[in-house]
């Protein structure tokens, strides 16, 4: 199963901030999407993620190519984050709230009441509940699509929960469950009993290495492409050869990032090597 999963827009998008610009919506919504797919890792198996935005939010990935790069992999589920604002200033508007296009699929209806539902019972938020939209990311994608609104920036209680740690974590949580439980994904077992990530280590995977500076670009052009779910932090050369490498991450737990390192080596037959971030 293929999941596409977008976090909204991107860091320097005008306007999607908190009033006092201490919060950027994609600084929330990055997070989200980041432990959303770690915790599907850990939990499931069989299930590929791919990203619709830019990890590193320098680009604000237009919203034709979004939709573009879902329909060309042919995704099962477009799953869009975002954090909410009502006005430009402080006010007492919150809740959650899920949306799907205005002409929605059963199905659609379906995965947005599950997700909305357990949104609401893991968050304590308030119930803004189902709602249908014509919005391009729900309009343009041929899979089932939702858009999750988890709380507004513009009030200042429901901004405090979308700067905490605690709150993402469960924002995440919540999404994996109800995706694993919509989808009947398998879970991740060990000699049958549930297996569970204690390794809390940040790993990062190193590939290549490439001849030349083309050869290089080249080779991350299709990495990139074809994995864009894996966050991009830099790549360099070594000081006593022209090689150049890829490194990639970060994982938190070795076998998360040795399971990204298989998907990696399965696509191209590079080498990749695990190390410590």
């Amino acid at each position: 199963m293929k999941i596409m999963h977008d976090a909204g827009h991107g860091a320097n998008t005008p306007g999607k901030r908190a009033p006092d610009g201490s919060l950027r919506e994609f600084e929330f919504t990055s997070a989200v999407v980041e432990y959303t797919v770690e915790e599907m890792r850990r939990t499931y198996t069989g299930v590929e993620h791919l990203l619709a935005h830019d990890p590193t939010g320098r680009v604000d990935v237009p919203l034709q190519e979004r939709t573009d790069k879902a329909n060309r992999e042919q995704v099962d589920v477009y799953v869009s984050y975002h954090a909410n604002a009502y006005g430009s200033d402080w006010n007492s508007v919150r809740g959650t709230e899920t949306y799907v296009y205005t002409t929605r699929t059963r199905e659609e209806v379906e995965l947005a009441e599950l997700v909305q539902r357990n949104l609401i019972s893991d968050l304590g938020t308030v119930n803004r509940g189902v709602k249908s939209a014509n919005f391009h990311v729900l309009r343009e994608t041929n899979m089932p699509s939702i858009l999750m609104e988890f709380e507004f920036m513009t009030n200042r209680e429901a901004l405090a929960l979308l700067k905490s740690e605690e709150f993402r974590r469960a924002c995440a949580r919540s999404v994996s469950g109800s995706l694993g439980e919509f989808y009947e994904l398998t879970a991740r077992t060990t000699g049958g009993e549930e297996e569970m990530e204690t390794d809390t280590t940040r790993y990062r995977l190193v590939t290549g290495t490439f001849p030349n500076a083309q050869a290089f670009a080249d080779a991350l052009e299709r990495f990139e492409a074809r994995f864009s779910w894996l966050k991009y932090e830099r790549a360099d050369s070594t000081n006593f050869d022209p090689t150049y490498r890829i490194v990639t991450g970060t994982f938190t737990g070795r076998e998360s990032a040795e399971r990204a390192a298989e998907q990696i080596r399965e696509a191209f037959g590079w080498i990749v090597y695990v190390e410590e971030a």
